[in-house]
């Protein structure tokens, strides 16, 4: 949503010149781009302008969208890449749509839609780094909610709280003396007598689930052979 002042600047310039800028609606004639416009129009009964644009498919369309958001809006390099994250669906997506469809892939890059190559291709179109977007997904999954709302307001950057906070987990590892993966792996077991841990692979995110009894053995057969958990899973 548009944060008030814009949302008043809006309104009164559509009240003082009209709607000149036409809302853009998809073949359902349902509103894709424009909503305030809408509301505003609609409030003050003011005729409504629209445009209809055809897509090729719902990814092509939801694609639309996220890309005419970021081109709009002000928006902070955290704030960028956490509206652009279902690009990343959506490229995979292609990728099997392609793939089930027995179309050939060369015009694609090689591992198009597959862990860090997604990355590299949206992180392209968003203009940052796909490092950046691999340690924003981290702290995605790991930060505090207050340190996640300072990347979204600019008072911190992604790089500063991604060091901060993995030196932080490194300093408590050391002075306990237990490994953060042993200590997940460890820990009381839920309900369903299971854990479950959050592993990134090429940056993707896949969780699995150990039952309790698989996990005790994974540990006791480390410890035998001085490794750690982290090696076998």
């Amino acid at each position: 949503p548009l944060p008030p002042g814009e949302y008043r600047a809006l309104e009164n310039s559509i009240l003082r010149d009209g709607l000149l800028q036409p809302l853009i609606a998809n073949h359902k004639k349902i509103v894709i781009d424009g909503h305030h416009r809408f509301e505003i129009c609609r409030k003050h009964g003011i005729k409504l302008k629209y445009v209809v644009r055809k897509f090729e498919d719902e990814l092509e369309e939801k694609e639309f969208i996220i890309k005419t958001h970021l081109a709009r809006r002000q928006l902070t390099t955290f704030q960028k890449i956490e509206l652009a994250l279902p690009l990343i669906q959506i490229e995979r997506k292609r990728a099997e749509k392609r793939k089930k469809a027995g179309k050939p892939l060369k015009d694609l890059p090689q591992n198009f839609g597959q862990g860090g190559r997604t990355l590299e291709i949206v992180a392209k179109r968003i203009g940052v780094s796909d490092e950046l977007i691999r340690q924003a997904l981290w702290l995605i999954e790991h930060a505090p909610k207050d340190e996640l709302n300072k990347l979204r307001s600019g008072e911190k950057s992604i790089s500063r709280l991604y060091r901060e906070l993995k030196n932080s987990i490194e300093k408590k590892e050391t002075e306990s003396g237990i490994p953060r993966y042993v200590a997940k792996l460890l820990e009381p077991p839920k309900q369903d007598y299971s854990v479950k841990i959050n592993m990134y692979t090429n940056s993707d995110l896949a969780t699995i689930t150990l039952e309790r009894p698989l996990i005790e053995k994974i540990v006791e057969s480390c410890s035998k052979i001085g490794g750690h958990p982290e090696h076998i899973i």
